[in-house]
């Protein structure tokens, strides 16, 4: 799959997010975020993220799944992953407070970990 090198490749089967759960590794940078990481076959990495409806709002929570498609094209070369970027339920307005450069920090954070 050469066309890969250019568009970010996200997760969307089932199969895949069941896998990546029982069998995945788990990151917790901020208590807000979970990564759920595991290995793949492939020569690119897939990506993934996590919104429940009771987070916030659909325009905060469209915001979120926006910052995530930035920070993940920034890393979509990091080679044979799948990663699925989950968010925690937290106090009422958090994640409506919460700022790009925290959010970005955090992230970046994590996908160093699993970098290494």
């Amino acid at each position: 799959m050469e066309s890969n090198k250019s568009k970010l490749v996200t997760l969307k089967l089932k199969e895949d997010f069941s896998n990546l759960k029982k069998n995945g590794n788990t990151f917790r940078p901020a208590k807000w975020v979970l990564f759920s990481y595991k290995k793949n076959p492939y020569t690119y990495s897939r990506f993934a993220w996590t919104t429940p409806s009771y987070l916030a709002k659909a325009v905060i929570r469209n915001r979120l799944k926006r910052w995530c498609r930035v920070i993940s094209s920034e890393y979509k070369d990091l080679s044979n992953y799948d990663i699925n970027i989950i968010f925690l339920r937290q106090k009422k307005d958090f994640y409506k407070k919460l700022n790009y450069e925290i959010f970005s920090s955090q992230l970046k954070k994590a996908l160093q970990h699993i970098q290494k």
